[in-house]
């Protein structure tokens, strides 16, 4: 019969599709990964260099680190230089998921309202605003303790704290 024929290759394309379709999510959702695993990374060394007052490791040269592309290394230096060099090795990873997000914009779950595309492509842009202040930060050489500054909190009663938790506080609240 003509209508089973039509039947059968009209399903045989749509399968095809829907098993391409999920090739492209597994391999998104390895890029992804990778991504995540690189910006964890980050975030940990970030940590290690405020911790370690490494900040300025490098002294105030960027994109170089004292003046080098590799500088002779200290432990301030090389904490610097590994938290700046996951930073320019993370654009790889991002800049993959990105393109390979755009360019599979049409794949099932991947496009469309409610896909991955917006927050990718503002990720990405996070990541450079991200990288624009960490060289502000160098360039304008602030030093440990003066990062965030603006956003911190300053009691204009330091003695507040001690009369509140202080001896005969009340502790029930």
């Amino acid at each position: 019969m003509p209508g089973q024929t039509l039947d059968r290759t009209s399903a045989a394309p749509a399968a095809a599709r829907l098993e391409a379709d999920e090739v492209v999510r597994r391999r998104f959702a390895r890029l992804t990964a990778i991504a995540a695993v690189f910006t964890y990374l980050l975030i940990v060394f970030g940590g290690v260099v405020r911790i370690t007052g490494s900040g300025l490791g490098c002294g105030d040269d960027w994109p170089l680190c004292n003046g080098r592309l590799i500088p002779p290394f200290d432990l301030p230096t090389l904490i610097e230089y590994v938290h700046r060099l996951l930073a320019a090795i993370l654009i790889i990873p991002y800049g993959a998921v990105t393109v390979y997000a755009l360019r599979h914009r049409k794949a099932e779950g991947l496009g469309g309202a409610g896909g991955p595309i917006r927050p990718i492509v503002v990720a990405a842009g996070l990541l450079v605003v991200q990288a624009l202040l960490g060289a502000l930060t160098v360039k304008l050489e602030l030093a440990r303790g003066r990062h965030g500054a603006p956003f911190r909190h300053r009691d204009p009663d330091p003695g507040r704290a001690a009369r509140r938790d202080g001896p005969g506080a009340d502790r029930t609240r």
